[in-house]
Formats: structure tokens, C-alpha cells, sequence
């Protein structure tokens, strides 16, 4: 991985990348809620130490045993490498390229990627054994924002709207949907045609909630505003009441 570098806090380049599941809490009733993190490794003197590169969110629901081989697609794309997984899924290649995009957004330009110090090219004489990213070779990535959208997220579901919503009779796409407007209101709020556009082209929340936003139509985002006004009582008791149960 990585033409067998071992990194270190020294050189800062990413090391072998994997994917964790993180539990981030645990209710009253006993329901734990669990959190996914794409993580590398490195070296520091004698100790292997490890850092969270992205916070994939906690509705990543890509297949456990794929895991592994979905973390190395992501290092290949990273390092400029093509088509080594002859073998992989199309789901897969989806999966590892938006990752991959969203890891090169968020360090373009940062030595972690090994893009300062070798940018010359030219031999170092420091033992520093540090390897350029060409950030235009890795092909058709669709980089999109995330942080915000994975921090909204989580209060979506710290809110537990998503059972909320299921309970008042939102069948899967008027779930994603709803969900769709409240997290682009709470980013930047603006009407549902704009929503729909940020959606489809520049947020990750579909990647998070394993949702092809880019495959529903701008009417279903009205009709689901619809039924959010339809059932706005409900849903306003609803969070009031969770409200006080947690902070009296």
C-alpha cells in the first residue's frame, strides 16, 4: 500500500487506510448508536499510532466484508492508481471513488498527501522518502461537501426524526427526501428547487445516507415539504417531548 511506505508523524504521509465502526453512544433504553470512520495508521518511533481521516457518518451501510478491499480501491485512487481491482463491484468503484474525492478535497495541497515538499521533484537528502499525489490523474471524482452535512446529520438523528417521520407513514423516498430539506435548511437555507440542485451537485448526504439523491426528482422534495407541514404538530411534539425527557 502506498508503494510499501511506512509512515510517520516525521513525513506526515497517510498510511495503510481502514474503515472502523466507532460507538458514539448508548440510551437509556439500552440503543446504541454507532459512528463509521475511515482511519490510517502510522509510526511514531516505536509506536504504531492511528488518526480518523474522514468521519464517514452513521448511516454508512456498505457491507462489512468489503470493507477491506473498499479501503484499498480508496488508496489506489488516492495514489493515482486505476483499475488494480479488476474484480470489484460497481458499487464498490461508486463507494471508493466519492471517498476518495471528498479525501482529496479535504487535503489538497497538504503534506499529508505528500503534495509540498516533492512538489519539485527533485532528490531530498534529509532520508525523507516522500512521494507526490498528482491531484488531476485520479478520473472521474465527484467532490462534494460533507462536514456539515455529517455534523447536521447527526443531529437529525440525535433528534430521532428519522423513526419519528417512519411512524407518521414516510415510506424510504419520502424519508430521504424529508430528511433532504431539513439538512439543506439547516446549511443554507433556500427553496426546494435550490435544495434539490445542492443536492444532485454538490452535497455528500447521499453518500452517507447510502441515497442516490441524484435519481429523485425536485416534485418529491415538494411533496415531501407537504407532508412535514401536514404533520408539523406532531413532529414539533414529538422533539419537545424528547426534549424534556433528556434535559428537564
Amino acid at each position: 500500500m502506498f508503494n510499501g511506505l511506512t509512515p510517520s508523524s516525521q513525513n506526515g504521509l497517510l498510511g495503510p487506510m481502514f474503515i472502523r465502526r466507532v460507538k458514539t453512544r448508548t440510551t437509556q433504553d439500552g440503543t446504541c448508536y454507532y459512528s463509521h470512520r475511515l482511519v490510517d495508521s502510522y509510526r511514531v518511533g516505536d509506536r504504531v499510532r492511528q488518526r480518523t481521516l474522514l468521519n464517514l457518518g452513521n448511516a454508512f451501510t456498505f457491507p462489512r466484508d468489503q470493507w477491506p478491499e473498499l479501503a484499498q480501491r480508496i488508496e489506489q485512487l488516492v495514489a493515482g492508481q486505476h483499475d488494480l481491482l479488476a474484480c470489484a463491484s460497481e458499487e464498490l468503484e461508486r463507494q471508493a471513488q466519492s471517498i476518495a474525492g471528498l479525501l482529496l478535497r479535504k487535503y489538497s495541497g497538504s503534506e499529508l498527501l505528500g503534495t509540498d515538499d516533492a512538489a519539485d521533484g527533485k532528490p531530498r537528502d534529509d532520508g525523507r522518502d516522500l512521494h507526490t499525489v498528482d491531484l488531476n490523474s485520479v478520473e472521474h471524482i465527484d467532490s462534494r461537501t460533507v462536514g456539515a452535512e455529517a455534523l447536521a446529520l447527526h443531529a437529525v438523528f440525535e433528534a430521532q426524526l428519522p423513526g419519528c417521520l417512519e411512524s407518521l407513514g414516510f415510506n424510504r423516498n419520502q424519508l430521504h427526501a424529508a430528511i433532504g430539506n431539513i439538512v439543506g435548511r439547516m446549511i443554507q437555507p433556500n427553496s426546494e428547487l435550490s435544495t434539490h440542485d445542492w443536492l444532485q451537485r454538490q452535497s455528500a448526504l447521499g453518500e452517507l445516507l447510502d441515497f442516490k439523491y441524484e435519481k429523485q426528482g425536485l416534485s418529491a422534495l415538494y411533496r415531501a415539504s407537504d407532508l412535514l407541514w401536514k404533520h408539523h404538530e406532531k413532529i414539533e411534539g414529538f422533539v419537545y417531548q424528547l426534549s424534556t425527557a433528556h434535559w428537564p
